[in-house]
């Protein structure tokens, strides 16, 4: 291939890479107003001080982690200063302090309002790296009104700590589920994916078994084999600051985090993106502009779905969303494409 073919492709990746730092600098620095504003405006209070208002969330999402989750109830843990607090299924906060003092409140209310647990089939959504659980919310919405899944749409701060973190909030989230819950699924876009695979590398380095109630899950653009562009980005202070320690352990961090991830031992699929759908699915373009074709692939999965989704459209493409659903219901997709058990090297940069 001649260097007149290579340089339209650089320049367009390098170009890329700007407008993706430019995009995460901007939504970061908006998130982190937002964080700050929560705190100053009380999110931080006396723990020990006997006021303890019910007043509406001032923003801050991305500072946020559920650890506890109980009939659209939930329990949070602030990233930065370790504190909780409990919202209602209207995000009105009724107790802050520490986890023990909100699960104590929580306990009341479920007594004296009678709050009933999640129970049957629940389907858990994890979000991906800079976002917060209001872009799966078209996603719930929609398993919800079509199969009557009861949706657990779980926040973590993606920026703000570490892989392992995440994933020890997201034990704390399952086991505390009812026992009423007879069936567990999840749905997890991007890094979300990598936080999930986590919490089952703990579970067996713990030698806990994997709690029965599993059953399938679907993958959303997931960086099974690290991030090539995270690889890039890695490089930058900028990147390195505003995607905080998760970010850079998808690309930098990669070889230390990959040996502490499990594949799932229940059926799972992974839906990927492409501009060219599955006409032509490539195996070393970024055909989502986030995530290479390639890097989704992870061996184990009982199917694969390569679509015409960007990485931040697939979790509502009406396309996507129709495939993860008929995956849930049935383990199979409408339109698989080929799938490769064992994925080829990624190629380092």
């Amino acid at each position: 291939m001649s260097n007149k073919t290579l340089k339209p492709n650089i320049f367009a990746n390098v170009a890329s890479v700007r407008f993706t730092i430019c995009l995460i600098s901007i939504f970061q620095l908006v998130s982190l107003a937002h964080g700050q504003h929560s705190i100053l405006q009380g999110e931080r209070e006396n723990t020990d001080s006997p006021l303890n208002w019910e007043l509406p969330t001032l923003g801050g999402q991305h500072f946020w982690s559920d650890v506890h989750y109980w009939g659209g109830w939930r329990i949070q843990r602030h990233s930065e200063t370790e504190h909780h607090r409990l919202l209602d299924p209207n995000q009105i906060r009724k107790a802050w302090g520490s986890r023990e003092q909100c699960q104590q409140t929580l306990k009341g209310l479920i007594q004296q309002e009678n709050i009933q647990p999640e129970q049957g089939t629940v389907v858990i959504l994890l979000h991906g790296l800079w976002r917060s659980n209001d872009s799966m919310e078209p996603l719930g919405n929609y398993l919800n009104k079509q199969a009557s899944f009861t949706v657990i749409n779980l926040a973590y701060a993606s920026a703000r700590g570490k892989i392992e973190t995440h994933a020890d909030d997201l034990a704390s989230v399952i086991a505390g589920l009812s026992d009423q819950v007879t069936e567990i699924n999840v749905v997890a876009h991007s890094m979300g994916n990598i936080v999930f695979r986590c919490y089952l590398g703990q579970l067996h380095r713990q030698g806990l078994a994997l709690d029965p109630r599993f059953k399938r899950m679907v993958m959303l653009a997931p960086p099974n084999q690290g991030s090539r562009v995270a690889r890039t980005l890695s490089k930058s202070l900028a990147f390195q600051t505003l995607a905080g320690l998760g970010g850079v352990q998808l690309g930098a961090g990669w070889p230390a985090l990959q040996p502490k991830l499990a594949t799932p031992t229940f059926e799972f699929g992974i839906i990927a993106g492409s501009a060219d759908g599955d006409k032509n699915p490539s195996l070393l373009k970024p055909r989502d502009f986030t995530v290479f074709v390639n890097e989704t692939h992870l061996a184990g999965a009982t199917g694969f779905h390569l679509g015409p989704y960007f990485h931040w459209n697939i979790k509502y493409h009406p396309q996507a969303m129709d495939e993860t659903l008929h995956f849930l219901k049935t383990g199979k997709f409408q339109k698989p494409a080929n799938f490769i058990s064992n994925p080829p090297h990624v190629r380092q940069q």
